[in-house]
């Protein structure tokens, strides 16, 4: 199976390891509980998700309403659950800000990536010529109605970001490693994309 650029983990999970700085984590089947209690040691944000547009900046720990959420504060992971939708990780290089959203059908007609680079701009001040996404596994075009994968690849390139990876993994094609709420017929099984800002400060003082 394709999980390039992603490298598999014997503890249950997918680890990006190609952005200095940041860790980025993707849970596999029947290991999301024991991932989430991992990352919980370490604090997490996460989302009362509602298939909506609505991005958000954080600052610490908690649990939020909305669907995608921005923060250049180091310590903390931010999650979001998946099974099918497409997860967007977001990292600005220069500025050093992360962002993770939760872009369903609804989230992506509802323009919820373009609404999160938007934020990004206005908030941290990003160039999109320093902003990089990375898609999460999530339903292909072949096995869905609706191609979230080229509609917010049009989003991104839209608000001039074109940094983009798409691994193009599909979790209804390889149910022996994720949970599909489409191929399993409503599935209440879900996976965690979780990312975290890791940037070492050094204090001269």
């Amino acid at each position: 199976m394709k999980i390039n650029p992603w490298k598999y983990k014997e503890e249950g999970y997918l680890e990006f390891t190609d952005w200095q700085g940041v860790k980025v984590l993707f849970s596999l089947r029947n290991k999301t509980q024991t991932f989430l209690n991992h990352l919980r040691h370490q604090g997490v944000a996460s989302l009362h998700q509602i298939h909506s547009d609505k991005v958000i900046t954080v600052n610490g720990t908690g649990n939020y309403e909305g669907d995608g959420f921005l923060t250049d504060k180091t310590g903390f992971w931010l999650t979001v659950f998946v099974a099918d939708c497409l997860p967007v990780y977001i990292y600005d290089a220069d500025k050093k800000v992360i962002g993770l959203v939760h872009a369903g059908k609804k989230g992506t007609q509802q323009f919820i990536l373009r609404n999160a680079i938007s934020l990004l701009i206005q908030e941290f001040n990003s160039n999109p010529n320093d902003v990089f996404l990375l898609f999460g596994p999530s339903i292909c075009p072949k096995c869905y109605d609706y191609n979230m994968w080229s509609e917010n690849i049009r989003q991104a390139k839209e608000m001039g970001v074109s940094h983009i990876i798409n691994p193009e993994i599909c979790t209804a094609e390889s149910t022996d490693m994720f949970y599909s709420y489409n191929r399993e017929k409503g599935t209440k099984g879900r996976m965690v994309s979780a990312i975290k800002l890791n940037i070492k400060v050094i204090n001269f003082s």
